[in-house]
C-alpha cells in the first residue's frame, strides 16, 4: 500500500461531521479551515448557495466576454477578503446546527476536533483562537452594519437592462459575508469556552509536512523581485515556506477540496502582509533579507 493511500485512510476514519484544521504557513504564522458536513437548513444559506452557482456559470463564459471579465474582477475582489474573514464564514451558524441536531446526534456528544501538527503546540493554539475571536467578533458586527448602511446608495444605481447592478451585488457579498463570519465566530467562541474543541495532534499532518521547516518572518527570503505593487511571486514557492503541493496533498488526503483554495489564499495573503511591513520598516519595498543584507553591504563599502 502506498504512502498516499495510508495517509487517505487514517485521515477518512469516521470523521466528525464539524472538523477545524490548523496547517503552518510560516513558523508563527498558520491558515485556519473549517471543514463541515452538517447539512444546511436554512433558506438564506440555500439561497446563498444558488447565487454563488449562477456566479460560477459566469467562469464558463468565453474569455473575451463581459461575463468572463466580471467574473474574473469579481474573484480578484474576493481574493482580498482577509483569510481570517473565510475561514470564520465556513463555520456553520450555530442556531442552524441547533435545528438538527436530530439528524447529526454524532455532533452533540463528541467534542470538536482540532487537526493540527504536533510541531504547534496546543496551549498556542487555544490562546491564537482567543485573540482571533476577541478582535474578530465585534469587527465583523460593526462591518456588517456599515455595509448596511451603503444599501440605500447601491440600490439606487441606474440598472442597465440585462447588465446585473453589480456594485449592489457586491455590497450584498460583503454583508452576507460580514454577517456569516460574524456568526460563524461566535459559534466557534462557543465551542472556545465550552471546552467543546479537542486539540489532536495528527499523525497524518506530520507526515504531509515531513522535511518542512517553516521559517521565521525575518529569515523569510522573499524573492528579489516582489514588492509591495509586484506580489506574483509570492505564488511560487519559496524556502521555508509550505509549498502548494503539499497543500494540495492536505486536501486530498482529508478528502476537504475547499482546504486546497483556502490555505492557499491565507499563504498568500500572510506573504503579501510581511513584504508590506517590511517595505514600512525599511521602506526597501518588500525586499527580502537576503537582498537587504547585500544592499547593505554594497552601501557600507561606499562609505569606506
Amino acid at each position: 500500500m502506498t504512502l498516499s493511500r495510508t495517509l487517505h485512510l487514517a485521515a477518512s476514519v469516521e470523521p466528525h461531521p464539524l472538523r477545524f484544521f490548523v496547517v503552518p504557513i510560516l513558523r508563527s504564522h498558520w491558515a485556519y479551515h473549517c471543514h463541515s458536513t452538517l447539512p444546511s437548513a436554512s433558506r438564506l444559506t440555500r439561497a446563498v448557495d444558488w447565487a454563488t452557482r449562477k456566479w460560477e456559470t459566469l467562469g464558463t463564459a468565453k474569455p473575451d466576454t463581459w461575463k468572463a471579465k466580471v467574473y474574473r474582477t469579481g474573484g480578484k475582489l474576493m481574493d482580498r477578503v482577509e483569510y481570517e474573514e473565510w475561514f470564520l464564514k465556513a463555520i456553520p451558524i450555530k442556531e442552524d446546527v441547533k435545528e438538527k441536531l436530530n439528524r447529526v446526534r454524532e455532533y452533540c456528544r463528541q467534542s470538536v476536533p482540532v487537526h493540527h501538527p504536533s510541531t504547534v503546540p496546543k496551549d498556542l493554539i487555544h490562546e491564537r483562537l482567543d485573540t482571533l475571536l476577541t478582535h474578530r467578533i465585534p469587527y465583523h458586527r460593526k462591518k456588517m452594519i456599515y455595509s448596511s448602511l451603503w444599501l440605500p446608495l447601491t440600490i439606487s444605481f441606474v440598472v442597465v437592462p440585462l447588465v446585473p447592478n453589480f456594485p449592489l451585488a457586491y455590497n450584498l457579498f460583503r454583508i452576507y459575508s460580514h454577517y456569516k463570519a460574524y456568526k460563524g465566530a461566535q459559534h466557534l467562541h462557543h465551542l472556545h469556552t465550552q471546552n467543546l474543541l479537542e486539540y489532536q495532534p495528527t499523525a497524518t499532518l506530520d507526515r504531509c509536512l515531513n522535511g518542512l521547516t517553516p521559517v521565521t518572518t525575518d529569515d523569510l527570503a522573499l524573492p528579489a523581485d516582489v514588492t509591495p505593487s509586484n506580489l506574483s511571486s509570492l505564488h511560487d514557492d519559496i524556502p521555508g515556506v509550505i509549498e502548494r503541493a503539499r497543500i494540495a496533498e492536505i486536501a486530498r488526503v482529508y478528502d476537504a477540496p475547499l482546504l486546497e483554495k483556502d490555505v492557499r489564499r491565507a499563504r498568500f495573503q500572510v506573504l503579501a502582509r510581511v513584504v508590506k511591513e517590511r517595505a514600512e520598516k525599511t521602506g526597501h519595498a518588500g525586499l527580502g533579507e537576503a537582498e537587504k543584507r547585500k544592499e547593505g553591504k554594497e552601501e557600507k563599502k561606499g562609505h569606506i
